[in-house]
């Protein structure tokens, strides 16, 4: 297992695997409720549960990040503007974006229903590994190996 998230609720607990998986589970049982493979061929290093709860991210080797819907498991939108692997993954405190963190010296946001690019920071000379929001949603925080 390689990330790991709750849903605001703290109903259900996601993974990202290097079986290339996301996987949901209840958090009080441990049952496997839905399982993933919107990321087929590498691992799924990095996932996050969105603040209503219904929807994952995640990110992985093969580049991109990806929105599902939690219970369902039905891909909602992908984001394939990376050229490294996506380390990090985290939704905006309303919901309506995702900020991603890559390997290819790169974050950026994508809309969460649409994974339209909305902006793409390129401050980084490394790697970069992860990102957040501050809590009124205005900025977003990174950290790399630079």
């Amino acid at each position: 297992v390689c990330g790991v998230a709750c849903t605001p609720d703290g109903r259900y607990v996601v993974t990202g695997s290097a079986d290339r998986t996301a996987c949901v589970f209840e958090a009080t049982t441990g049952r496997l409720v839905q399982q993933l493979k919107h990321h087929p061929y590498t691992t799924v290093h990095a996932v996050a549960a969105s603040p209503n709860g219904r929807y994952i991210a995640s990110g992985s080797s093969d580049n991109t990040a990806c929105v599902a819907e939690l219970l369902s498991g039905r891909l909602v939108a992908l984001c394939d503007v990376h050229l490294g692997t996506v380390h990090s993954v985290a939704f905006s405190p309303d919901g309506r974006h995702v900020a991603t963190a890559s390997y290819d010296t790169t974050a950026g946001v994508f809309e969460t229903l649409t994974g339209k690019s909305v902006t793409r920071f390129e401050q980084h000379v490394a790697g970069v590994w992860g990102v957040a929001y501050s809590p009124d949603g205005k900025r977003v925080a990174s950290t790399g190996a630079d």
